[in-house]
């Protein structure tokens, strides 16, 4: 009983009702026989989930069940598809009639209808295959095919045509036709009554051997199915027929070649030369004769001596020649690929033995002593077991459960001798295998010390180890199967009692989370401090079944600042989770924004990004071996990855394109291509990188909405999306690179720190857009350790050191203003450099980082800032010698003033109606800004502005400017101070001169023309005042 439930538990028996594997609609019980008959003749057509092929183009039961519905309910169902059993069994057919014509067709050829002038009824022996082939065109008429890349199968009639013309069916068609039902007679010896034309249409037949890759494809299909081969083995199969072929046709090519040369030249048999006629082997029976020509062309073909055929004539050695440079070209390609098999069979012990060369040289450049040199190798060979392979690699490629099969096979020796782990359940010991870590230790290696403090506990593998106490005195040995260092788990803040030493070459496992992590503790630890996340109930869903993948992103433009510590911090989160996170790098993205990382500094900026946020993950303790890191053009310039692209930029409009990277991608007035994009590749790295959740800044929900919007579009799932908050700049602001004043560099130092931050926007009591308080929130708390606390240093005067468990209780008291801005600042500023410390000191001992980084970020050329003053206005005392009202709108006066310009007068047009009457306006001198570009007011062209003093609160007032009753037309104003500088030709309005000095352009409470309190002067030093306002903005 217990047998069967074993049995019942490895092998699963369906138990559900078996339906038909055809997926073509159910038949009515009262069908006819036609009917009948016709529907089972239509199962033989369709693909067919026992072919060799068709796990290689359909790599799921739904898949093989919806390509059967799609060419059985077509309306070519007849059309034959590639893997099905018919095609399968008529290849098999066809297998062994391209093997016999290969033989059979030179071989009478050859030796019986050029050099014996045989009947032609020596071909009767060929019609049968000649019948098969002539059948296989019609196949291959109707038989679909897979396209270059594997992923599609084609089954339209025409394609299938038109692919068939392009390849094989001319040479199928000439080499498949029995030309001897048209003649019957036989070819004649050499000499000038020979029929020699004869020997065309014979030879045609011999273009079947073009079919030669055909029948290597259909050799490798038959092994697949019926033997379990390596590729290895295949390959030595398919080489020894093709080995023996070659031979046979040498031999054929040997007798054949003389013949043809002698009925070219007309030469008689009596006057021949040829080996076949001198040596009377004629006489002999065609068994001997072929035998004979069999060793001579395998001594061609494989270049040997051949002194035994002491009489061969002109033509045999012209032929022998030939074979032998043929046969030289063929042993070079069969000692490739033998070379090619031997180098795969023992990949793994040449690198090994590349590692160990490596080493070598890496001591001896670095000269170690003798005994760390052998320690060294010692390791080496120890750890590899003369065997290299990518283990990390090859493990990402498989599922979670295959890892933990491979885990526990691997420590099946750890299972057998640690009677600790005998009773565990099944379940336990998987996890646990999961958390245990390989560590090699050498002979008189140090393990841990006494005093010290330890996370980890060990189980032995091999070994013996040797546990002291601090004073020196040997407790015991612990061998294969023991385990110690268990009390660093059990009391973690609790230093270590002993001191334990290896004695031999010792290997066992670390184990530093022995507590597995409840679910709804996964999910706590994943989505605290997110400011949003999308796909709860999914994400829910997972944890309860397994460990999340996810991956976070960052596109490699400007200098990485101490913001990117927000999503570091949240990294480490996700792996106390237990999470699987991949770090990509995405370079095409970042050229693809705008061209922020320009392409010839790509490569240089994603080795800085890499470089700086491994530095990063190391300053706050993140175990890098915990992560994966990836390129985008790694994989984003793939066939497949591009063919995604397209097909979503044919599904995705304009708008939501735009929309998506509104938040992201720089929005210029006329955007890019590359900007549209943008959002679709970061869409599809979800896909490609195989993950459940993508991390990322709230900035990017409109992105992730898209994501969810298309992905399922193209087949693919939605995924998780979580976002962390966005963390306000140093000036309240969001955090950016581009903005100087907004962030602290990871290599600022803490001079330029103290700097920043004291300048940094911290209102009193203000938790709003206050990047000191948010920094504090989101990177120091979460990393901080258990029991530690943020400490805020002050003097006794201010009222003395005082410490906050967490953030809200900090928040709480900045908000009641019992923290001061300033000793924030001073708190933040202890943490931020202890951050930044460990990069700037691996920057600094290390000069590639250095050079890495002026070459990824090269100094800018220092940009040429305009000075911005009011001598840049051309301000003028005018008269207004005419007036009258827009002829097409109510508020607008057209006015002549007189500036004192040998052109005349300009025409000016003010909105002065509602506030000066007409009356006023005329004869009245006023203050002209005469460098505005000229603009077309409601059809009239104005050269100018009357400047006016305005007000619009209580009620709007609007008074112009009234020069000194001494002042002329014409008449210069200044600035006073200003007075030296020359006015702009006219003012570029893209540049906003006007609009940026005009802001300090006032009436001061004397009632005066100023400019931040310089006054407004005319050459005579007189004032330009206005009738009644004070204190109000001049425009």
């Amino acid at each position: 009983m217990r047998r069967m439930r074993k049995r019942l538990l490895d092998v699963h028996v369906c138990e559900l009702p078996k339906k038909s594997d055809s997926n073509l609609p159910k038949l009515p019980p009262n069908a006819r026989f036609y009917t009948r008959w016709k529907r089972n003749f239509q199962k033989i057509f369709l693909v067919c989930i026992t072919h060799p092929l068709t796990r290689n183009y359909l790599r799921s039961l739904a898949a093989i069940a919806f390509e059967k519905r799609r060419h059985g309910r077509s309306t070519t169902w007849w059309v034959i598809h590639p893997c099905s059993n018919l095609r399968y069994y008529w290849d098999f057919l066809m297998t062994f009639t391209f093997l016999y014509m290969f033989v059979v067709i030179p071989y009478i050829l050859a030796f019986h209808r050029v050099a014996k002038s045989s009947d032609p009824k020596i071909w009767n022996l060929v019609h049968p295959a000649y019948i098969i082939c002539i059948c296989d065109i019609g196949f291959n008429m109707i038989t679909g095919f897979e396209s270059k890349d594997g992923h599609e199968v084609f089954l339209d009639p025409i394609l299938i045509i038109q692919n068939y013309m392009k390849g094989y069916f001319f040479f199928d068609l000439i080499s498949s036709i029995p030309y001897v039902w048209f003649y019957q007679d036989r070819i004649l010896p050499p000499g000038p009554n020979s029929n020699s034309l004869l020997l065309i249409p014979e030879f045609f037949p011999l273009l079947k051997i073009i079919r030669i890759f055909t029948l290597r494809h259909y050799i490798g299909q038959i092994l697949n199915t019926y033997f379990v081969l390596s590729h290895a083995q295949e390959k030595i199969i398919w080489l020894f027929i093709l080995i023996l072929l070659l031979f046979h046709w040498s031999s054929c090519t040997t007798i054949l070649f003389p013949f043809i040369i002698a009925h070219i030249n007309a030469e008689t048999l009596k006057d021949s030369d040829m080996y076949l006629i001198t040596s009377k082997l004629y006489e002999k029976s065609d068994y001997d004769i072929y035998l004979m020509y069999f060793h001579i062309g395998m001594s061609n073909i494989m270049a040997s001596t051949c002194l035994e055929f002491y009489s061969l004539g002109k033509m045999d050695i012209i032929t022998r020649c030939i074979l032998l440079l043929f046969g030289k070209a063929c042993i070079i390609y069969f000692l490739v690929i033998i070379l090619q098999l031997i180098e795969s069979a023992a990949e793994a012990e040449l690198k090994y033995q590349q590692v160990i060369y490596q080493v070598k040289e890496y001591i001896h450049q670095k000269k170690f002593p003798e005994n760390l040199k052998k320690r060294l190798i010692d390791y080496y060979e120890y750890r590899f077991q003369g065997s290299y392979f990518k283990e990390n690699a090859i493990y990402r490629t498989l599922s979670n459960l295959l890892n933990q099969e491979i885990m526990m096979h691997s420590t099946r020796g750890l299972l057998d001798t640690a009677t600790i782990l005998h009773h565990l359940p099944r379940n336990v010991i998987g996890n646990l295998m999961e958390i245990l870590k390989p560590v090699i230790y050498l002979n008189e290696d140090i393990i841990y010390k006494s005093k010290t403090e330890g996370e980890c506990m060990f189980f032995i593998v091999s070994g013996t180890v040797a546990l002291i106490t601090f004073s020196g005195k040997e407790i015991c040995h612990e061998k294969d199967g023991g385990y110690f260092g268990e009390a660093a788990i059990i009391f973690p803040d609790r230093k270590r009692l002993e001191t334990v030493i290896a004695l031999e070459f010792y290997l066992l496992f670390s184990a530093t989370n022995m507590v597995e992590l409840k679910w709804e503790e996964k999910y706590e630890l994943i989505t605290r401090n997110l400011a949003e996340w999308l796909g709860d109930e999914k994400l829910k869903s997972i944890l309860k079944q397994r460990d999340l993948k996810l991956y976070w992103g960052t596109a490699t433009t400007g200098k990485p600042h101490i913001g990117y510590f927000t999503p570091m911090s949240k990294i480490a989160d996700f792996l106390k989770s237990g999470a699987e996170v991949t770090i990509l790098f995405a370079d095409l993205h970042a050229y693809l924004d705008n061209m922020k990382a320009p392409w010839e500094l790509l490569e240089l900026r994603t080795q800085y990004y890499e470089k700086v946020i491994k530095a990063m993950l190391r300053s706050i303790d993140v175990p890098l071996e915990k992560l994966k890191f990836v390129k985008g053009t790694d994989y984003q310039l793939s066939k497949e990855y591009t063919l995604d692209v397209y097909r979503l930029s044919s599904i995705v409009t304009e708008h939501d394109a735009k929309k998506a990277g509104a938040e992201v991608v720089k929005q210029v007035v006329n955007p890019l291509l590359s900007g549209l994009l943008y959002p679709g590749l970061q869409a599809l790295d979800e896909q490609y990188l195989k993950v459940d959740a993508q991390f990322g800044g709230i900035d990017q929900r409109k992105i992730f909405t898209f994501s969810e919007k298309y992905l399922p579009l193209l087949g693919y799932e939605k995924c998780i999306h979580l976002m962390n908050p966005m963390i306000p700049g140093l000036a309240g602001s969001k955090m950016s690179s581009s903005e100087e004043d907004s962030k602290i560099d990871l290599l600022d130092n803490p001079a330029a720190v103290k700097k920043k931050l004291k300048k940094a926007f911290c209102e009193p009591g203000n938790i709003n857009d206050n990047g000191v308080l948010s920094f504090a929130k989101h990177v120091i708390y979460p990393l901080l350790k258990e029991e530690e606390s943020f400490n805020v240093y002050r003097t006794a005067e201010f009222g003395g050191d005082i410490s906050f468990d967490t953030y809200e209780d900090l928040e709480n008291a900045f908000a009641k203003e019992e923290i001061h801005p300033g000793d924030l600042k001073n708190a933040v500023e202890i943490y931020i450099n202890k951050l930044l410390d460990p990069i700037r000191k691996e920057f600094e001992t290390d000069s590639k980082f250095k050079n890495l980084a002026n070459k990824a970020y090269p100094p800018q050329k220092p940009k040429i800032i305009e000075e911005l003053t009011p001598a840049r206005l051309d301000i003028r005392v005018g008269k207004i010698i005419e007036v009258s009202k827009h002829s097409d709108a109510d508020s607008l006066y057209v006015e002549k003033i007189d500036l004192g310009e040998a052109t005349g007068p300009r025409t000016i047009v003010s909105g002065l109606v509602n506030y000066v009457p007409l009356e006023q306006m005329k004869d009245r001198m006023v203050v002209v800004l005469a460098n505005l570009k000229p603009a077309n007011l409601r059809g009239v062209q104005s050269h100018g502005m009357v400047l006016c003093a305005s007000v619009d609160e209580p009620m709007r007032r609007v008074e112009p400017l009234r020069p000194p009753l001494d002042s002329k037309p014409g008449e210069k104003v200044i600035v006073d101070g200003y007075e030296d500088e020359s006015p702009d030709d006219v003012l570029n309005p893209k540049k906003k001169i006007w609009e940026k000095l005009q802001v300090d352009l006032v009436v001061n409470g004397n009632g005066e023309a100023s400019w931040s309190g310089n006054l407004l002067l005319t050459a005579n030093g007189g004032k330009l005042t206005a009738d009644s306002l004070k204190n109000v903005a001049i425009k």
